[in-house]
Formats: C-alpha cells, structure tokens, sequence
C-alpha cells in the first residue's frame, strides 16, 4: 500500500475516461440527428432519453414475461411516440424550441408534420396493433 493516499486509482480513472467517452459519442450522435431531421438539439436529446427509459422498461417487461414480445414492442411505441411530439413540433418551426414551454407557433407556417392527423394518427395505428398484436398473442 501506498504512503501517498491522494492518489488516483489507474481502473477508477479508465473507467471515468470510458464514461466520458461513452456520453460524448451518445451526444454526438444525437447532435448528428437533430441536424439531420432539422429539429433542435434538446428536443431530440429529451426524446432520447425518454426513448432509453422505456427501453429499460420494456426490456425488463420482456425479460421476466419471455413471451408477448409483439405486445410489449407496441406498448413500448405506444408510449415513446407522444414523446417524439417535441421533436415533430420542432422540425415544423425550423429546428427552434420554445423557450420555457410550447412553441408559439403564430409566427411559423402551419406544417403537416406537427399536425394533430399525424401524430394522435400515429397513436391510433399504434393502439389498433398492440390490439391486434395482444389478442393474437392471448392464446400462447
């Protein structure tokens, strides 16, 4: 054992720089989206993170049931998509948030990307398949 006890262990230093690494690249990587899409960077980064979180849920879901995989894929996009509403209004006023709450979109030309048919559209199709998806699944 050292006499010096400032120092710094050689694993809890690679792993801080693996950490590091690991969060630049998660944000570079989100950063490439948003420019990518035209939405802006926190509205992707906040759906991400929504994303990842359901992820969790789902994946601990799936492991412990091990079966209704179908069911649990469309309960997990039934519960991410209202998260990527964000982004849709975000693509649709040019890649710009709103400051400290929604949009004000009486300055932006109204867009079919962030219209109601699009996205309470897309929660309806998701809806009907996890239906579809559960009951095809009951009898397993």
């Amino acid at each position: 054992m050292s006499a010096n006890r400032n120092e710094i262990d050689p694993r809890a230093a690679g792993a801080a720089i693996a950490l590091f690494v690991a969060v630049a690249l998660v944000l570079g990587f989100v950063f490439w989206v948003a420019t990518l899409i035209g939405a802006s960077f926190t509205s992707v980064l906040e759906t991400f993170g929504w994303w990842i979180g359901f992820g969790v849920v789902a994946g601990g879901v799936a492991y412990f049931v091990r079966c209704r995989y179908w069911s649990i894929g469309f309960a997990y996009a039934c519960c991410a998509w209202p998260s990527a509403w964000g982004v849709l209004d975000s693509i649709a006023a040019g890649g710009h948030e709103g400051e400290g709450g929604p949009i004000d979109f009486s300055q932006y030309s109204t867009s079919m990307i962030n219209s109601g048919w699009v996205k309470w559209g897309v929660l309806a199709i998701l809806v009907v398949a996890l239906v579809v998806a559960f009951y095809r699944e009951r009898d397993d």
